[in-house]
């Protein structure tokens, strides 16, 4: 039997067949990395918390997305194209995973920093924290950033 012509109907099902094995295959590899990573670092650290928002008690396997702890490249995919690298590994919670969607890491960061700031219990506890520290008047510190 010879092959179908490129154009063919039959000729696009063997490409999705294909394409489909290798995306089932890279997933599987994938969730298989991502688990023995979190287990290395859990063993490592004790427990699983954000890197970015610091929330505690993050879990492997779990049908919460608010507690499923996930792996975050710190320099997005899209810039390094390198996805086993342990050293641009994060652990993160679902919601900030999907918020840095491409940042890099430190803008990241910023946008979070000045998310907090622009809260105003964050000014607050800010305030009540270091305002008995700092000399300078903290409240104008913020309001000029």
């Amino acid at each position: 039997m010879e092959e179908p012509h490129p154009n063919s109907y039959a000729s696009l099902v063997q490409l999705n067949k294909h394409l489909y094995m290798q995306t089932d295959d890279c997933l599987l590899r994938w969730l298989k990395f991502r688990k023995e990573y979190l287990r290395q670092h859990l063993d490592k650290v004790g427990v699983l918390c954000c890197d970015y928002c610091g929330k505690p008690s993050l879990k492997i396997n779990t049908k919460d997305l608010s507690k499923l702890a996930t792996i975050d490249h710190k320099v997005p995919l899209s810039k390094t194209r390198n996805k086993f690298d342990k050293h641009n590994f994060a652990v993160a919670c679902c919601s900030c995973n999907q918020a840095k969607g491409t940042m890099p890491e430190w803008e990241f960061r910023k946008h979070l920093f000045f998310k907090a700031i622009r809260n105003s219990w964050a000014t607050r506890a800010v305030v009540r924290l270091f305002g008995k520290y700092c000399f300078c008047s903290l409240k104008m510190c913020l309001t000029l950033m």
